[in-house]
């Protein structure tokens, strides 16, 4: 009787396929869990002249959020989670009058995490825009100048 290649390879195969399933879920859980926590981003207008709102277009490879016309003081944020595979990627293009624009990416999978020491925990992420440039907060109340706006250059930390 020949052997069947075959009867060796499914076995095989399934149980490769159950032991990669457990390590996905089990090990390392928090570095899982990281991955279900939730990451808010919030984009806020705080120009000094209410004549005209700031437009604001934030997206990513699978959301869209339209355009936002955001008056003096008011914002517009979104909740999501990482990707477990894979980087998460959002970004905005910010208007405002006719000299103001820019696009600049306000959430790179471990910029933002690591600018704001988030370990695993959930993470909000505030971006404000101003006549002077774009500025960067963890906390919502203490802001760091990120880019100007017409900074050719990337916004960086």
């Amino acid at each position: 009787m020949a052997n069947n290649p075959n009867i060796t390879i499914i076995p095989l195969f399934y149980f490769l396929a159950v032991v990669s399933c457990i390590a996905l879920t089990t090990a390392n859980r928090t570095t899982n869990e990281f991955f279900l926590k939730v990451h808010i981003v919030y984009i806020l207008n705080d120009m000094d002249d209410d004549s005209k709102p700031l437009i604001a277009r934030c997206k990513s490879g699978d959301d869209d959020f339209g355009e936002k016309l955001l008056k003096k003081g008011e914002s517009f944020y979104w909740r999501f989670k990482l990707h477990l595979f894979g980087r998460t990627l959002y970004f905005c293009r910010l208007r405002w009058e006719k000299e103001k624009n820019r696009s600049f990416d306000v959430f790179e999978d471990g910029r933002e995490t690591r600018i704001c020491n988030i370990n695993g925990g959930e993470g909000d992420y505030y971006w404000k825009a101003n006549r002077e440039g774009i500025y960067f907060s963890c906390d919502g109340k203490k802001f760091h100048k990120r880019c100007e706006w017409d900074q050719k250059i990337k916004c960086t930390d």
